[in-house]
């Protein structure tokens, strides 16, 4: 039977690692306030038909400081807008910032499966001299499979 479209036959024993790289397998769209579960093999018609204008596109290295103004800083939860960045390979990233509960968070996300996402490692800094904030991140990118909730 038929996934989401996926037409491939297999043992059963293969299937869980299939399931991981599917293209038909739902994700959940790298807006954090869209909730959305979107198709792998969609998600990128679904950022651009849902999301005009919420989403900035650069190339590495990419820098841009999100906006951290007083008013932002003061709210309770906020969702800026987020980046996409293609590297040479034409690997898709997504840097996303949000405040919850009064927390910053900061992340990247590949359009990738769990395996894959885990041969990257990134590098976040922000710097707001107007504030005086500074936060840094290294490690893992995340992949696109992971919930918001997962990451936070």
């Amino acid at each position: 039977r038929a996934v989401n479209g996926c037409m491939v036959e297999m043992k059963m024993e293969e299937l869980k690692k299939h399931e991981l790289e599917c293209i038909f397998r739902k994700v959940p769209c790298p807006q954090t306030s869209c909730n959305k579960l979107v198709l792998f093999k969609k998600i990128d018609s679904h950022i651009s038909e849902s999301h005009k204008g919420t989403l900035e596109k650069g190339s590495p290295p990419y820098s841009r400081k999100p906006n951290l103004t007083q008013d932002n800083m003061n709210k309770e939860n906020n969702d800026w807008v987020i980046k996409q960045v293609k590297n040479e390979k034409g690997d898709i990233f997504y840097l996303q910032f949000l405040k919850r509960g009064g927390f910053f968070y900061y992340w990247i996300t590949v359009k990738a499966d769990p395996t894959k996402a885990a041969s990257f490692e990134v590098t976040i800094e922000i710097d707001n001299p107007d504030s005086g904030m500074k936060m840094m991140f290294k490690g893992p990118a995340h992949p696109i499979d992971m919930p918001v909730e997962e990451i936070m």
